[in-house]
């Protein structure tokens, strides 16, 4: 299951949907394009689904009538919850009704939770520290901040614009159990390309990430782009490289970083920045297109990984820190 949606997000989530149709930066739109489409699956308690029905049908009959049939079609499930906490809440410093209306994200297997929001803004942050799973509320949807995930953003950069990795992943950072880096060139060119900020800031919010990196090089400079990871301090991540066979060069020609939620495409690569301290500035005119894992169901984050092991076994595992 790809979501969970609390009692009080479920009941907020009328109003928000009608707010969404009236021009502005909300992301409810697409959030719900992407459940009515097939491309995210939520779930729902069942205990007050039925009755929230049943009021809206009174208020809003077309959008009780349209939420049914996302029931009906599977694509919002209502599932019994258990009433017990699971051990993942035993956080500290937080009401148990506020822990009991998003037990459901974790008494069922779900990647993300939705909920409206907390009494205390720091309950949010301490339950994802805690579990490992985004937590998003009411105000990320209603701000437009994780749009995104149901959709795909293209950035154009032109030469002699300034540019910073960390300062651009840090808007899409969430915790990441998988991370994955394929670019034919990386390993050729790591003294153009800002691994520091690129890595530090895609974990940033992940105990520790799963990373593979797959591209193409010498010994040398295999031996040269492990030294650039060791340097990296407080890099939390578990790393594997792999080196490409020298028959396939053909096989591998997108320069991405794919994550659990979210797929980077590099139009031309990583090494596109003139690094400077503490900016870059583009020296090659590039396109940046980030796509949400819930945008397509044919989307390159699918396409990724459905290849991931076939270009696993074209490769030669070269390092595991």
């Amino acid at each position: 299951m790809d979501g969970f949606l609390s009692d009080p997000f479920i009941k907020k989530l009328p109003g928000n949907l009608k707010a969404s149709w009236l021009p502005g930066k909300s992301a409810y739109s697409v959030f719900y394009k992407s459940i009515s489409r097939g491309y995210l699956q939520v779930a729902a308690s069942d205990e007050n689904f039925i009755t929230f029905i049943e009021d809206l049908r009174k208020t809003e009959p077309e959008l009780a009538k349209a939420l049914i049939s996302l029931e009906s079609s599977g694509k919002l499930r209502t599932v019994q919850i258990d009433t017990s906490l699971p051990k993942e809440l035993n956080v500290s410093g937080i009401r148990i009704s506020e822990k009991k209306h998003i037990s459901g994200g974790f008494t069922i297997p779900t990647d993300t939770i939705f909920h409206d929001q907390f009494d205390n803004p720091d309950s949010r942050q301490k339950i994802t520290d805690a579990t490992q799973k985004p937590l998003f509320i009411e105000h990320d949807l209603s701000e437009g901040t994780i749009e995104y995930l149901f959709n795909e953003r293209s950035f154009c950069l032109n030469i002699g614009d300034t540019f910073n990795w960390a300062r651009f992943i840090i808007d899409y950072a969430l915790p990441f159990k998988k991370i994955r880096i394929l670019d034919p060139y990386l390993y050729k060119n790591i003294d153009n390309v800002d691994l520091n900020g690129l890595l530090k800031t895609v974990t940033k919010k992940s105990d520790c990430a799963s990373i593979e990196i797959i591209s193409n090089g010498s010994e040398k400079q295999i031996a040269k782009f492990k030294n650039e990871l060791i340097a990296i301090s407080g890099l939390k991540a578990d790393i594997r490289l792999y080196n490409q066979l020298s028959d396939v060069s053909d096989t591998f020609h997108k320069r991405l970083i794919w994550t659990d939620f979210w797929v980077l495409f590099a139009e031309r690569g990583f090494d596109f920045l003139k690094l400077e301290r503490g900016l870059g500035t583009v020296k090659k005119e590039t396109n940046l297109f980030l796509t949400g894992k819930y945008a397509a169901k044919n989307s390159i984050w699918y396409q990724l990984v459905n290849s991931w092991q076939g270009y696993l076994d074209k490769c030669t595992e070269v390092f595991i820190n």
